[in-house]
């Protein structure tokens, strides 16, 4: 009977697949299984898969159909930003032109080609012209002109680009397409054509601007080409062994501990201990139509679309051709499939990134290319190679079997998307046709023909055991709350998840993304790339492994060897999201958002405490890893999975890590003597008005030894909340009269029940300052934040990046004040914490530095001008 659940919702297919097999005795069987490759076998074996009917129909009807280029859509948003453009909506016009482009089949040249993609590139160029973004102008004018635009309009592309060097101060480049432009004016009055008078026009007016211009800079590219994100260098020196970390660093391993990091000389600081690349990532489907989906950087003005499908954005024309030769043209038909299985996906890259032919022999051989140490190459390098993330502990042996029943099936499926798409089949060739995923390949016959040839010829044994050299290594960690790296607690560097991901594993398998699939690709089209996806390309069919060989099943464990580390190993790239309360206001508001997940394993030899040793942040997907603290000679470098001391009581720290982590943390945080976040929670005593960690069922002041009574407090701080939260939404509606009077209330009632280093006081304050700055009372707004800022001091520390933003935000509000001097004292303190936890070329601290430096020059034009 086929399953009863929505189309494309894997989750929902795995729970009913659970329930089944358990309900048939199948659970039983798979329970006595011992290797990932065994695991494999056993779905196909029984064909479980089979039972999920809208994955059949899936592989055989909706690969080839969605999410395909499409020359009328790109049409209908090239109109709609003709619209935009008329009206002087350029912002509007360009978001219109990039979907045009998204759309806009590619493949100048071939005989279907039309002209969308190069007038949507030209029109495009139009709208970043009049918004003087002048570089990104120039570059879509040249794809325009090498996607085929019309001939006959050519002339408008080089005035464009003449004008946009102009504006650069690029007078040798823009001479040379004055030249251009003077012939093509000639050929206009040859043939005798209507724009031979405007681009006569146009011309005189460029040659006036030329005889003003003075020469800025002869090379345009040297100015085109600056590199916006310089990586930063680690202290002290690059490691030998440790080709990714700070020479400053060691690994050490230890029966109890594992693989770990301790200083090898005194630490600092501030000191950067680790720049490492992910060997694989994924960016969250959220994240699309924002970020590029190879570097994760935010999409500049001018993306441009993968040639097959019509799903993804990069920033430039590099990262869509590295993605597409590693990885996307595999999972480019597949995306939201992929999506549906969550974090999983990441196992997927992690062995596209390996490549098949590589696999295939690091299978056979892995054992004679390492050392004794896990991860170690047999130079003694620990590398950002496959060997790394390999020897990842999986803590397959602490998971229960109908996780390990649920993750075996998502590893399964990912191996049908690989049999399916050909990849097998490909030899994992990297062809010149790869850069081009319109041009035509070998037909599906010969495609088949090699497909059966390599399942039929397999030496590969299957699997090793899994304990390997990690046997005698206790369980590592999962992750939490907040997005953080997270090794094993035994030291082998497994990494955490971040609470969505942890809570979607917990659940045997990440929620899907979406209910209803919308498959990526245009699968069998007649432009196809060499690895085209049809349901006739594998003769077993989609989900019948029944003549596989130990080759593919081999392959099938791996992924499933990569979905159990991923529980521990997989980290969260994150950036700052800017927000504002108010369209009025004049104050950001920064946080934290998840943006792709990674796998670093070089990070994730870093092992747990509560009260962590350094701090992350990123320039695109490159992981920056800083101290916080001062670290002694052989001091261990330790991370934070999640459940922070400073945000998390022990209690529930140690019951997340326990139950997630498998293992009971020791760390100073949880072994002292008195629980600090409680502090953080304290009440004042009625009579007395001392602090008190008070929880429901305590009641006398430790200060006055006198009794409260909790009922009538308990009662007050319901009114509060009351007020508070109507206060948030009348400031969310725009209502910031009333939610004034809500908020002030509410501050009134909560200073007379909290102790000053209240969290929830200090949240008041911070809430009273947006209101009072969208309200342009920004004197007033700088006064509250101080109050705020003294309750995140003591809560988070004085270089916290809880601080930091609220010193950021402050300031601001100090400018709008008009305290030049006061906002350039603060900016100044923001800058410090924000280089702590930051690279020098972070947005972040950019911002601060600009602020920094105009508050500067303010200050001493007002002295000046005093003095």
């Amino acid at each position: 009977m086929a399953a009863p659940m929505k189309f494309g919702n894997w989750q929902e297919a795995l729970d009913y697949l659970l329930q089944k097999s358990k309900d048939s005795g199948l659970l039983q069987g798979f329970k006595s299984l011992q290797s990932n490759a065994d695991r494999i076998k056993f779905v196909f074996d029984n064909k479980i898969l089979l039972d999920v009917e809208w994955l059949k129909l899936y592989f055989k009807e909706c690969c080839p159909q969605f999410h395909k280029k499409s020359d009328e859509k790109s049409v209908h948003h090239r109109n709609l930003g003709n619209k935009f453009f008329q009206e002087k909506k350029y912002g509007q016009a360009l978001a219109a032109y990039t979907q045009s482009v998204q759309f806009a089949p590619c493949g100048h040249g071939d005989s279907n080609h039309t002209d969308s993609l190069a007038l949507a590139y030209g029109n495009r160029s139009a709208a970043l012209f009049h918004m003087s973004k002048y570089q990104d102008c120039l570059l879509d004018t040249e794809r325009a002109q090498n996607a085929g635009f019309p001939p006959q309009s050519l002339h408008k592309l080089h005035t464009r680009r003449c004008w946009s060097l102009l504006k650069l101060g690029l007078q040798t480049s823009a001479s040379k397409e004055l030249a251009v432009l003077r012939q093509l004016c000639d050929q206009a009055k040859q043939n005798g054509e209507k724009a031979a008078g405007s681009l006569s026009r146009d011309i005189q007016l460029i040659e006036k601007e030329l005889l003003k211009l003075k020469e800025k800079e002869s090379d345009a590219q040297s100015i085109l080409n600056i590199d916006k994100h310089p990586l930063p260098q680690v202290s002290y020196g690059p490691n030998s062994v440790l080709v990714q970390a700070s020479s400053a660093v060691e690994m050490k391993t230890s029966p109890a501990q594992g693989r770990f990091l301790q200083a090898k000389q005194p630490i600092k600081s501030g000191d950067t201990l680790i720049v490492e690349r992910p060997f694989a990532a994924v960016l969250l489907p959220d994240h699309y139509a924002t970020h590029c989906h190879h570097c994760f950087v935010v999409l500049p003005s001018n993306p441009v679309g993968c040639l097959r499908c019509s799903r993804v954005l990069f920033c430039g024309e590099d990262c869509r051709d590295k993605a597409w030769d590693v990885y996307h043209h595999i999972e480019c038909p597949y995306l939201d499939l992929l999506h549906s299985v969550g974090i999983a996906h990441l196992s997927l890259r992690i062995v596209l990134t390996g490549g098949l032919r590589f696999l295939q022999e690091f299978l056979l051989n892995h054992h004679e290319r390492r050392s004794t140490v896990p991860g170690l190459t047999k130079e003694g390098r620990y590398e950002r190679n496959y060997l790394s993330v390999y020897d990842l502990m999986t803590h397959a042996e602490d998971m229960q079997t109908e996780d390990m029943f649920q993750y075996s099936l998502t590893a399964a499926l990912l191996l049908t998307i690989l049999v399916h798409s050909g990849w097998f089949s490909s030899g994992d060739e990297k062809q010149p046709e790869a850069q081009n995923p319109n041009s035509l390949t070998k037909d599906w016959k010969t495609k088949f023909e090699r497909l059966e040839t390599f399942l039929g010829t397999s030496s590969t044994k299957g699997e090793k055991s899994e304990k390997g050299d990690n046997s005698e290594e206790p369980p590592d960690q999962r992750a939490e709350s907040v997005p953080t790296l997270a090794p094993d607690a035994g030291g082998n560097g497994d990494q955490q998840l971040t609470s969505v991901e942890s809570d979607q594993m917990n659940t045997r398998t990440a929620q899907g993304y979406v209910d209803n699939l919308h498959p990526c690709g245009d699968g069998v089209c007649s432009s196809t790339s060499r690895r085209e996806v049809s349901a006739n390309s594998v003769k077993i069919g989609a989900a019948d492994g029944s003549t596989w060989t130990d080759d593919v099943y081999s392959v099938g464990g791996v992924l499933l060897r990569h979905v159990q580390q991923l529980v521990c190993n997989a980290h969260a790239i994150t950036a700052l999201h800017a927000t504002q309360t108010d369209e009025g206001s004049a104050v950001e508001t920064q946080s934290q958002v998840r943006v792709a997940t990674a796998i670093y394993p070089t990070a994730s030899l870093m092992n747990h405490s509560c009260d962590p040793t350094i701090i992350s942040s990123f320039i695109k997907d490159v992981l920056v890893v800083k101290s916080v603290k001062d670290v002694p000679i052989g001091g261990e470098i330790f991370n934070c999975y999640g459940p922070h001391w400073k945000r998390m009581r022990r209690s529930e720290r140690q019951e997340i890590l326990k139950t997630q982590y498998f293992f009971e943390c020791c760390c100073e945080a949880c072994t002292g003597i008195k629980d600090d976040f409680s502090l953080c929670e304290s009440l004042k005593c009625q009579h007395c008005g001392n602090s008190m960690a008070v929880h429901q069922e305590v009641r006398v002041c430790p200060n006055c030894h006198r009794t409260c009574d909790m009922a009538v407090m308990l009662q007050q701080l319901e009114t509060a909340d009351k007020r508070f939260a109507d206060g948030i939404k009348k400031l969310e509606r725009g209502n910031h009269a009333d939610a004034l009077a809500s908020l002030l209330s509410c501050l009134r009632i909560r200073q007379s029940v909290m102790a000053d280093d209240h969290r929830e006081l200090g949240q008041t304050h911070d809430a009273l300052a947006q209101c009072l700055a969208v309200s342009g009372r920004y004197a007033e707004a700088a006064d509250h934040l101080t109050s705020s800022l003294r309750v995140t001091e003591s809560l988070y520390g004085a270089d916290s990046v809880e601080l930091t933003r609220e010193l950021h935000k402050m300031a601001e509000v100090q400018v709008n004040a008009g305290r030049p001097r006061e906002a350039l004292r603060t900016a100044t303190r923001a800058l410090k914490c924000a280089r702590m936890h930051c690279a020098e070329s972070d947005n972040w601290v950019q911002e601060l530095l600009c602020l920094e430096t105009a508050l500067t020059r303010i200050v001493a034009d007002s002295d000046a001008a005093l003095g």
